[in-house]
């Protein structure tokens, strides 16, 4: 018995480098990912069709994920996006109140072994707004499901407050310097981005601008910041993308932090779990995620992440993402192919 499970994971494993390189999904996996959806709708998951892991986070969260897929309404349309060098289908899916990528990887006898999840708003555009504003935001729920990254490039802590309906603070935790975390929110609900004693630096209102969001040292109200792209930044991205898909990184271009994080990506080969240098994924729950790294920038990070100190003992693990973003799965998954944010 155990000579034949470990034939067929040998023969599934040789089966990803081709499916990787032909980018074809498996003929299961966009039902799969429908019948999950509806049963997760309807408030009974399938828990036979999963992996016992993925099986006992799904039920922790049931509730949770009822909500969040209520939220968003009715599949409008559902598209291939590519296979993961890990070996996850990916789609997109258009629902009536909002888009989302979701990535399942099915195991050896058919179950779905982890499902990766971005939940990624509605066409509400967003914005960072100064913290006088504070006063006249209110928080509306109920609406368009977003996944919200949040990067501290700043040395101290900063604190993150949602504003509820009646406008009131409510905290969720904090992110330490230099560390990276991420929530899920809805496009209508403000977050005060606040200093370790709880002063205002900004508030950010989700949407497709500020999905991924930089909180830069304080200045003034905190909103000092470039909002133009540097003059040659486009061209050096182009150039990069393009040596990395040759497998040929120039090197001598590169900052030594970000020669290390490049050559991590390069040694990632087909048949993997998904690399683990993608941007990390939220616990669908909402609880915070911790130890996200990314690729490019100051997104790159030390292994650590959000400190939840409002509710302690919920330590979630990373997924990876970018992440893609963890369904019920802490495994790993990516925003986007390469770690990129898209």
């Amino acid at each position: 018995m155990a000579k034949a499970i470990e034939e067929e994971f040998a023969r599934r494993i040789a089966q990803v480098p081709d499916r990787f390189r032909e980018q074809t999904p498996l003929p299961d996996s966009k039902d799969a990912i429908l019948r999950g959806i509806d049963d997760l709708k309807r408030g009974a998951p399938n828990y036979d069709r999963m992996s016992a892991p993925l099986a006992a986070k799904i039920r922790r969260q049931a509730s949770e994920l009822q909500a969040m897929f209520t939220a968003l309404g009715s599949v409008e349309a559902i598209y291939f996006r590519g296979v993961g060098p890990g070996g996850y289908d990916a789609y997109g899916v258009k629902f009536t109140n909002g888009v989302a990528e979701i990535r399942m990887l099915l195991a050896m006898d058919g179950r779905a072994e982890d499902v990766l999840f971005r939940a990624d708003g509605n066409d509400v555009v967003g914005d960072v707004v100064a913290c006088s504003n504070e006063q006249d935001l209110r928080g509306r729920p109920g609406t368009s499901p977003v996944h919200l990254f949040l990067y501290n490039n700043t040395e101290g802590d900063i604190q993150l407050y949602r504003l509820g309906p009646e406008g009131k603070r409510t905290a969720h935790g904090t992110i330490g310097g230099n560390m990276s975390s991420s929530v899920l929110t809805t496009v209508e609900s403000p977050w005060v981005i606040a200093d370790a004693s709880g002063k205002c630096l900004e508030i950010v209102l989700p949407g497709q601008r500020t999905r991924y969001h930089v909180v830069e040292g304080a200045g003034g109200d905190g909103l000092s910041r470039r909002t133009a792209p540097l003059a040659a930044s486009e061209p050096m991205l182009r150039q990069y993308i393009e040596a990395l898909g040759r497998g040929e990184p120039n090197y001598d271009r590169m900052t030594a932090g970000s020669r290390g994080a490049d050559a991590s990506a390069s040694a990632v080969q087909p048949g993997h779990r998904e690399p683990a240098w993608c941007a990390a994924g939220p616990d669908l729950s909402g609880g915070e995620q911790h130890g996200q790294r990314h690729l490019y920038g100051p997104l790159r990070q030390r292994h650590g992440g959000m400190e939840d100190r409002s509710r302690k003992g919920r330590h979630d693990r990373p997924s990876c993402a970018g992440p893609p973003v963890t369904f019920a799965s802490k495994a790993s998954g990516c925003c986007s192919e390469g770690g990129a944010p898209r």
